[in-house]
């Protein structure tokens, strides 16, 4: 059964209000339907989630093409685990594992005015609902879930201080999650890594990660996908 939400999304006047008010986002989704049609249609429509068509695309060529050596894919963040699905398929034609990192609390009290928009305990999930919709949709076999508040469960992770990682998604709306949870992974960066973090229309989203890039300690890309996702290139 398709999920009410995204009903509501697929309603042609959204559709063509969505078009009209954003562009280059409706092209660039446009040009991901295209790309994987079967991969972006069947998890923008099966499990409920706040990743577009987009994302899921960019997730997918991510870790396909990734080139680094380290066999684990990062997740932090998962709701529903909409963006679990895609990274576990892309992970699981790689021979890669996806490290899931989320407390299914939702958003923390509001720490800095640039997070005002946010709401305390919004994008709230459980885990039930995340295996479900992975055991439907994605993976299971490639996916490792770490219950806890990822500002501290990423420093401690041993796997990712023994082995690094490849690609991350990091989507956690707010500056002093995103700002610690990207200080986390620059401890393990070996080079090579594509780090990808969503919501980049937030100004706390943007300052971790040009805080991030400027004390890296290596030379990074930063491309600002439209106000809807932030690639980041380590090189």
């Amino acid at each position: 059964m398709i999920p009410m939400q995204t009903i509501k999304r697929l309603r042609p006047d959204r559709y063509v209000r969505y078009c009209v008010r954003r562009p280059r986002r409706a092209w660039r989704t446009h040009v991901a339907l295209l790309r994987h049609p079967l991969l972006v249609l069947r998890l923008y429509l099966g499990v409920p989630g706040l990743a577009g068509p987009f994302t899921l695309a960019l997730l997918w060529d991510s870790v396909m093409h990734s080139g680094g050596k380290s066999p684990n894919v990062v997740e932090v963040g998962a709701y529903k685990g909409l963006s679990t699905c895609c990274l576990s398929r892309a992970a699981a034609k790689c021979g890669r594992l996806v490290w899931t990192y989320d407390w299914f609390q939702g958003l923390p009290e509001v720490q800095n005015e640039l997070d005002s928009w946010t709401r305390a305990g919004a994008c709230r999930s459980d885990e039930a609902t995340w295996r479900a919709n992975v055991e439907r949709h994605g993976v299971p076999s490639v996916c490792r879930l770490i219950v806890g508040d990822a500002r501290h469960t990423i420093a401690d992770s041993t796997v990712l201080a023994e082995e690094g990682f490849c690609v991350a998604f990091v989507d956690v709306d707010t500056y002093e999650v995103s700002a610690a949870v990207l200080t986390g992974l620059g401890r393990f960066l070996r080079g090579g890594e594509t780090i990808l973090v969503h919501d980049a229309f937030s100004p706390g989203v943007q300052q971790a990660v040009a805080e991030f890039a400027a004390g890296a300690g290596r030379p990074v890309q930063v491309v600002n996908f439209h106000q809807e996702i932030i690639r980041i290139t380590v090189a």
